[in-house]
């Protein structure tokens, strides 16, 4: 007969960590997204070349991708321990299928607040590398980001554009931004060396 303590002591432990009850009963890599992370000097090769732009919608959904409005307001998971996350999803309308790795960057930036100012550079929370924030005053601090790569082969709807939702993107630790000033940011690069990048004012409740 199985021990059914331990297991329930595990669920409880992961309820603390995460903070929401689908992600208890339901995460696994292959089921709750595509992304697959991948390590900081990741090189994706350059093995094709298109002439068409890549065209990218920013969404969100637990469970299906709804197309992200300007100013949307997002719905923030609270674990018990305090921790935070949003759901974020993605849309490629023209992927590379031939070669169908894709690099995708999604992140929450706060302009409320500088990580560091543009002009003088200092100790403080990391910064959206480039970005010079809403005045140009200053780099804004990255509330969360996810980095991985996507199989453009996969998750492919009725019109043959890759679609996924559900992405879990966890905020810093205690930290979910908040204000008026955040953005939401998608990047993709593929294997034809196209990138392209949309993003959209948002806020938290």
């Amino acid at each position: 007969m199985t021990p059914i303590l331990p297991r329930v002591a595990s669920c409880i432990l992961t309820l603390l960590l995460v903070g929401c009850f689908p992600a208890v009963w339901e995460w696994e890599p292959d089921i709750s997204s595509s992304l697959r992370y991948i390590s900081e000097d990741f090189e994706l090769p350059i093995e094709c070349e298109r002439d068409d732009p890549l065209e990218l919608e920013i969404g969100y959904g637990e469970n299906a991708f709804i197309p992200m409005p300007e100013g949307h307001t997002f719905k923030v998971y609270y674990g018990l321990q305090g921790g935070s996350h949003v759901y974020l999803g993605m849309r490629i309308k023209n992927p590379e299928t031939t070669h169908p790795i894709q690099v995708v960057t999604l992140e929450l930036l706060d302009d409320d607040r500088c990580a560091v100012a543009r002009d003088s550079p200092g100790p403080g929370p990391e910064p959206a590398p480039g970005d010079a924030g809403v005045d140009g005053a200053c780099m804004p601090y990255v509330v969360a980001q996810d980095r991985g790569t996507v199989d453009a082969t996969k998750h492919l709807n009725a019109r043959g554009e890759f679609e996924d939702a559900g992405i879990l993107v966890q905020h810093s630790w205690n930290d979910y931004g908040g204000g008026s000033e955040d953005r939401a940011r998608l990047t993709v690069r593929d294997q034809c060396g196209r990138s392209a990048s949309v993003e959209r004012r948002v806020t938290h409740r």
